[in-house]
């Protein structure tokens, strides 16, 4: 099934982008990088200038998903499919590592499509008054069709979080679409971190922020990088629709795990 990967990864790879913590759920991006230049998007450029980006909103039996489509799929092989974590987009997500210089050997051999999650790519609108967000489940099920609008037949995903969560049902229910997974953060084992953010703090809606920065960092993470925490802070803030993001944290948070990934009690957020 992984097959692909050998020539996927980069013989030496960056800096780690994410680091994980036993307790809980944790994405920490480089310190060396600073991040300033994951989130300063303007100065971010393609280094192969001749590879194609293409943005799609696609229908799907569940919303329209917005996508970002680099390269063009090149016979058999399989297209390298992104979904990024709460909080984030793709860009925040995935653009450090796609933007290093040794993965331009990679996306020059294959496409790569970042999924968005509903309502979360940059300049978003605000979704309807009663509008029902899709289930973690549900955003799994639109894959197949924006794979079949982009003539995309099979995927290598790399998915942080709930977007691992998300790869990692389209593999169960779809296995013949998906060739390989690269997850990271996905512990069905660990505790729920909407509790344990909860614990801290009352009121949704004025804390969503720190609720979702508890979800990438933790204490010792807060207060010890905190020119990189701020950076996420403000870009949590102010890139994301704050409704939408409240939405699909309510989606991630009622999730039960995929059948054999383990198990997972669900908790449920009361509004």
């Amino acid at each position: 099934m992984l097959s692909h990967l050998s020539a996927l990864l980069p013989a030496s790879p960056p800096t780690p982008l994410f680091r994980q913590h036993r307790d809980r759920q944790t994405v920490l991006l480089s310190s060396t990088d600073k991040m300033t230049s994951v989130l300063d998007l303007n100065q971010i450029a393609i280094a192969c200038s001749t590879i194609s980006v293409v943005e799609h909103d696609i229908e799907t039996p569940h919303g329209v998903l917005h996508v970002t489509m680099s390269g063009t799929p090149k016979g058999n092989r399989p297209v390298i499919l992104t979904y990024h974590d709460i909080g984030l987009n793709h860009k925040s997500c995935f653009n450090t590592l796609f933007n290093f210089e040794d993965m331009q050997e990679i996306t020059s051999h294959f496409a790569v499509v970042h999924v968005d999650a509903p309502g979360q790519q940059e300049g978003a609108p605000p979704f309807p008054t009663g509008y029902q967000y899709p289930t973690m489940d549900e955003l799994s099920e639109m894959l197949p069709s924006v794979m079949t609008q982009l003539k995309v037949n099979s995927v290598i995903g790399i998915g942080v979080g709930a977007g691992a969560y998300i790869l990692s049902r389209l593999a169960l229910n779809e296995p013949a679409l998906v060739e390989g997974l690269v997850l990271i953060n996905v512990d069905p084992c660990a505790k729920g971190w909407m509790d344990w953010a909860a614990s801290k703090m009352s009121g949704w809606t004025s804390n969503l922020v720190d609720i979702v920065m508890a979800h990438h960092f933790s204490d010792d993470e807060l207060s010890d990088n905190q020119e990189i925490t701020q950076t996420y802070r403000l870009h949590i803030a102010q890139d994301i629709n704050q409704d939408n993001l409240a939405l699909f944290c309510n989606s991630y948070n009622r999730y039960s795990t995929p059948s054999g990934l383990g198990d997972r009690e669900a908790h449920y957020w009361s509004d």
